[in-house]
């Protein structure tokens, strides 16, 4: 009998603090920490999502700086290589065109006027 009549004080009790406080007020007062409502929660994944997106776009812009990097790394490369053949290109046809051999030696004028123009076209 005692232990009912404690529930009921107590449920008495439970019931007046109730009627004086809203949920609302509660949940932001007393619970922010603790609890959120779906306003609060549908607030916070939105703002999750656009910072993930944006760290998104950091990451693909990135990617991208590096690709183009790469690319340049690789065209700069290879042009190290061009400058060398075609420097070793360029000293063969001058000397070809300094040495004179070609016209004095026993060959066709056709051919020797070949020869001349392709050493010329390259140069």
């Amino acid at each position: 009998m005692v232990l009912t009549a404690l529930l009921a004080a107590a449920g008495g009790v439970g019931a007046n603090i109730w009627g004086q406080v809203s949920v609302e007020d509660f949940m932001q007062n007393y619970m922010g920490d603790f609890m959120s409502t779906s306003r609060n929660m549908y607030a916070d994944q939105k703002l999750q999502q656009r910072f993930f997106g944006v760290e998104m776009n950091i990451a693909k812009e990135q990617l991208y700086r590096e690709d183009v990097r790469d690319l340049m790394e690789l065209t700069v490369g290879r042009m190290d290589v061009y400058l060398i053949v075609g420097t070793l290109m360029l000293t063969f046809c001058i000397e070809w065109f300094t040495d004179a051999e070609i016209l004095t030696a026993k060959v066709p004028e056709w051919f020797r006027t070949l020869f001349l123009v392709s050493n010329f076209s390259a140069v």
